[in-house]
């Protein structure tokens, strides 16, 4: 029995400080009614933890915390008799379902973490670790975009920063359901990669002197009604103008670091544009247990997908999350208890 005995974690102190590392400091967690505790062999860096390592993630922390939304490992213990199914499996996790702005102290990037029963998806033998840790925040969010353009009836969807792991979740769920899709990167050799390994039709270059030219000419031909836009800045207001009647932005990163801007009122006004965002964690609150269980038999397809990019201990979170921001194309980065001495 680890309960109550020092565990190895990367930790934030404060929002100013850096990631640091500690044997000592932390705990293992006992899991309460509803909750198991699960021994933990990858957990992976996304924007969301990011914002949280950079101390941009806003809300009420209670220092010091064990970043880390969502990992995977085997679950070694259950709190009571619902979670005692997962005893002994492996499984895809993600950190508590917490009240908007008050997260709980500890995630994922630790030798040990506790969860929600409910937030734990158990994974097949074929699936590694590395990919199980992807198993809610990307796919599910692909699965909740969808679900709302397919209420809309969106008849074509611009999104940015297309090269990225979401963004290609985004792709495959949108061709699946035979919306066109125009891909905004930053790179030639994005453009190469999206068209020639993932087949798609219209990549567009925002770096290309004539890029507004060339998504004028696209959007006319394709009449997008939808935007997905994980950048920010200029490039908000960008998209959205180029959208037709009743024409929707949804917002779901900040990846530019910049605020929303360059949107036409006139267009705003007289087209009945709108501007949302998604919060996958939001949604799935939202869903009953039905809904929920179809949405995560779905996301599961798209987890096989990950690309594994990097590994690292939890003693190099600094140098992961650097890596991670410099190379966010190349692939997902991961955290490893089992690389920390």
């Amino acid at each position: 029995d680890k309960v109550g005995t020092p565990m190895k974690a990367t930790l934030l102190t404060s929002a100013e400080e850096p990631a640091s590392y500690s044997a000592t400091t932390k705990k293992v967690p006992k899991p309460g009614p509803g909750q198991v505790l699960i021994k933990v062999e990858a957990a992976v860096i996304n924007p969301i933890d990011a914002y949280l390592l950079t101390g941009k993630l806003p809300g009420n922390h209670h220092w010091p915390i064990v970043p880390g939304y969502e990992g995977a490992g085997v679950v070694v213990a259950a709190g009571d008799a619902s979670g005692e199914k997962l005893v002994g499996k492996r499984a895809g996790f993600s950190r508590f379902q917490e009240a908007p702005g008050d997260p709980t102290p500890d995630g994922s990037y630790a030798e040990y973490a506790i969860t929600n029963a409910f937030q734990v998806y158990p994974i097949d033998d074929h699936v590694t670790f590395e990919q199980g840790s992807c198993s809610f925040i990307n796919p599910l969010t692909a699965i909740g975009v969808i679900e709302r353009a397919k209420k809309y009836k969106t008849k074509a969807m611009i999104q940015n920063a297309a090269a990225s792991q979401l963004a290609r979740m985004y792709a495959k769920v949108f061709k699946e359901n035979n919306i066109p899709v125009i891909n905004i990167v930053r790179r030639k050799e994005q453009v190469d990669l999206l068209k020639n390994e993932y087949n798609a039709e219209y990549v567009l270059n925002s770096t290309d002197p004539d890029f507004d030219a060339q998504l004028a000419k696209l959007s006319e031909q394709l009449q997008p009604d939808l935007a997905l836009d994980a950048i920010g800045g200029s490039m908000s207001g960008q998209m959205l103008n180029h959208l037709g009647q009743n024409g929707v932005l949804i917002s779901y990163g900040q990846l530019s670091g910049e605020m929303i801007c360059g949107i036409n009122p006139g267009s705003l006004i007289f087209k009945e544009q709108r501007l949302e965002t998604f919060l996958v964690f939001t949604w799935m609150a939202s869903l009953n247990d039905q809904e929920s269980a179809r949405a995560i038999a779905d996301a599961k397809k798209l987890v096989e997908g990950v690309v594994v990019s990097k590994t690292y201990g939890l003693h190099e979170a600094k140098e992961a999350l650097a890596y991670y921001q410099a190379n966010m194309t190349a692939g997902k980065v991961f955290l490893k208890p089992s690389l920390t001495p």
